[in-house]
């Protein structure tokens, strides 16, 4: 009696997550699977491959990842556009666990939760970063941003220009310090610690900035904090 009570808890739980969850042989067929998607039906899922409803452009990956947790017993997952003609397509992030019987993997278990919300929102952020950092390109001032460590992680082609760098590459992964006079650097540092403190932005002062063919450009620095997901960078302006 407590067997059935625990069997009964566990389908209980089983059937009312909301994750898609699936039993795949080693012929790659689904044995269980506690949802279906709309319009889809038990005997028509039962008995055939999960990778017929993942998008055909993601199904070699989605095939590799389930025949690596085949092969090894370890934990895999992955990210794919599936669905059905009635139900539409959505993202889908996966985990995948073996199934292990006399130490031999005879099944593996899926865990699909519907991430699309995730998906679209982040394609949003990717379009609006993508549409500001094309603003910041055409910017005439020489603007670059360093992160918590002090080092550039992104510049402008104007920025590029004032360094007399061959790309923006060149110069990514440096700070401000192998940039300017070191006149300046006790003043700059100054300012770093003045807006980690503070979260404010700093006013404007003059500086030398020493470019790659060792000349000068004496420009107006102004810097601002960023903010994001609780890592501090800055942003900086450079005038001539």
């Amino acid at each position: 009696a407590r067997l059935r009570a625990s069997e009964s808890t566990l389908r209980a739980v089983v059937e009312t997550v909301p994750d898609f969850l699936m039993l795949v042989d080693r012929d790659r067929k689904i044995a269980f699977i506690n949802h279906l998607l709309t319009g889809l039906v038990l005997h028509d899922v039962v008995g055939s491959d999960p990778l017929e409803h993942v998008a055909p452009s993601m199904r070699e990956a989605a095939k590799a990842t389930m025949e690596r947790v085949f092969a090894t017993a370890e934990m895999q997952s992955y990210e794919a556009f599936a669905g059905s003609p009635t139900s539409g397509m959505r993202w889908f992030h996966t985990r995948i666990g073996p199934v292990i019987d006399n130490g031999e993997v005879v099944a593996v278990a899926l865990a699909s939760t519907d991430v699309t919300a995730r998906k679209l929102a982040e394609d949003q952020v990717r379009k609006s970063e993508e549409r500001y950092r094309k603003l910041v390109e055409l910017l005439p001032d020489a603007v670059f941003v360093t992160n918590g460590d002090a080092k550039i992680t992104f510049c402008n082609a104007a920025f590029v220009r004032l360094i007399g760098a061959g790309s923006a590459e060149e110069l990514l992964g440096l700070t401000p310090f192998n940039l300017l006079h070191p006149d300046g650097h006790a003043d700059v540092k100054a300012r770093i610690e003045l807006m980690r403190t503070t979260g404010l932005p700093v006013p404007a002062s003059e500086k030398s900035v020493v470019r790659l063919d060792g000349t000068s450009r004496r420009v107006s620095v102004v810097a601002a904090p960023i903010t994001t997901d609780g890592a501090v960078s800055s942003s900086w302006s450079c005038t001539i």
